[in-house]
């Protein structure tokens, strides 16, 4: 008889159904993929993201995560550019760009691009592991999760924007 009734309280919209089961006490645990440039890929331009990127095949041009990590796998190359990034693990070859990074782990396997200027360094922390002749320089400076300006081609922008703005207004 309660089966009957509640069914028509229901359908009257005089009562809502409530799920009974059980609630897990479990945290939920966020997943976010990483970024991935696979091993034959080349990626020109540049990287802008918030999430770790892992760099298995070439980058020409920057890469900015300002709170994640790069890495930089022994098959993955990045030439040009600025990178800026919390973390970054070096073990593939690099150069011509400049790095920002609080912490900065150059591991054994890390190589300069031969024929490049070398890569420069700008970081709070450093860990060198085992390595050999390596053409690099670096400074001890404070990570500021800033994205990376190519002066020449932003500038050129920003200005093209500000002279629009400003005929705009006039």
């Amino acid at each position: 008889m309660t089966s009957l009734v509640t069914k028509l309280l229901l359908k009257m919209g005089l009562v809502e159904e409530v799920n009974m089961a059980p609630v897990s006490m479990e945290p939920v645990q966020e997943v976010e993929d990483d970024f991935v440039v696979l091993a034959g890929e080349t990626v020109t331009g540049g990287i802008d993201t918030h999430r770790n990127v892992e760099i298995r095949g070439k980058v020409h041009g920057s890469v900015y995560t300002p709170n994640g990590r790069v890495v930089l796998t022994s098959e993955g190359a990045i030439s040009g550019g600025t990178i800026c990034a919390k973390e970054m693990v070096w073990e593939g070859a690099m150069g011509g760009s400049v790095v920002h990074c609080s912490h900065i782990s150059i591991i054994a396997g890390a190589k300069s691009i031969p024929d490049t200027e070398a890569p420069h360094l700008f970081h709070e922390s450093m860990t060198i592991g085992k390595i050999g002749a390596l053409d690099v320089s670096f400074d001890r400076q404070a990570y500021l999760p800033r994205s990376p300006v190519d002066k020449g081609v932003d500038a050129e922008r920003v200005l093209d924007v500000t002279k629009q703005d400003f005929l705009a207004a006039a």
